[in-house]
């Protein structure tokens, strides 16, 4: 029983699969949290200090380690991920490789009914 287990999930060891999506995330939060902290912490620093909870500013150690946790995130995401897609549970979900198969509609629709 544990050996099949372990069988299907040794796609896991591919290290194509984890490069990829680990550089995608990763991207997506460089992307999307580092532009939030540009414009929150960044941009204008000084006049946003009246709207702050905290009234310190986060140190160089803050930053890291909000940044290490989200790194370690990310690798409880992509095993998530990947095990929906292509483990011992990927009979159990779909995946809809191209727009076209079903349109435009059901692209957006199905995720925001989700």
């Amino acid at each position: 029983m544990l050996e099949s287990v372990l069988d299907s999930f040794s796609f896991l060891l591919s290290w194509r699969f984890l490069a990829i999506g680990y550089g995608v995330l990763t991207l997506r939060y460089v992307v999307i949290a580092g532009g939030a902290a540009l414009v929150f912490y960044g941009w204008r620093r000084e006049r946003r200090i009246e709207s702050k909870i905290q009234s310190r500013w986060p140190r160089r150690s803050d930053y890291r380690r909000e940044i290490g946790y989200s790194m370690l995130t990310f690798v409880v995401f992509l095993i998530v991920g990947i095990g929906l897609l292509r483990g011992p549970f990927g009979g159990y979900t779909h995946f809809y490789g191209e727009i076209a198969e079903y349109g435009w509609p059901w692209f957006i629709g199905v995720p925001s009914a989700a």
